[in-house]
């Protein structure tokens, strides 16, 4: 019996674990907002349909944008690659803004989403890299202090500098 209930607490803590992992924190693109409220504001973003969500993601600010792109890749899952694209769509506008919440950012994850826009936008030819000599001095500095996700972004890196997708 003393092992049942062992058992039993162990996945209780572990279901708390789980829990309080998802509470928000500072981990959150703007943490004045409830995780409660941007969970049921992505819900509903992600379930309008794909043409009209699309509208819905241009019509929002660019503030909102990146709120949505970091929310929507690290605190909901499946992550919403298609607001990446729509993000890589706004082309050479959005360079100077997500260039600066780079240089703002220490967060592996942030780092590893605002690249992949601009890979994105490399693959896409939306924006000339190679004339941006001072972003990409930028982004290999970024990938250098990475853990778990360098790899990836390295190989996101390389799309940035080369148009071309990474082997």
């Amino acid at each position: 019996m003393s092992g049942c209930s062992a058992a039993r607490r162990r996945l209780c803590i572990v279901c708390l674990c789980a829990l309080f992992g998802c509470i928000p924190g500072p981990h959150l693109p703007n943490p004045d907002v409830p995780h409660l409220e941007w969970a049921r504001a992505f819900y509903n973003f992600k379930i309008t349909p794909a043409p009209e969500r699309e509208k819905l993601f241009k019509s929002y600010n660019l503030d909102e944008k990146y709120e949505l792109l970091i929310y929507g890749n690290q605190i909901m899952h499946p992550p919403d690659f298609g607001v990446v694209e729509w993000f890589a769509e706004e082309g050479p506008d959005v360079i100077p803004f997500l260039t600066e919440k780079l240089r703002e950012t220490q967060k592996e994850l942030t780092i590893r989403d605002i690249i992949h826009v601009f890979s994105y936008m490399a693959l896409e030819k939306r924006y000339d890299f190679s004339k941006n000599q001072e972003l990409l001095a930028l982004l290999d500095q970024k990938a250098q202090g990475l853990g778990l996700w360098k790899d990836t972004v390295l190989g996101m890196i390389s799309e940035v500098r080369t148009g071309e997708l990474a082997p």
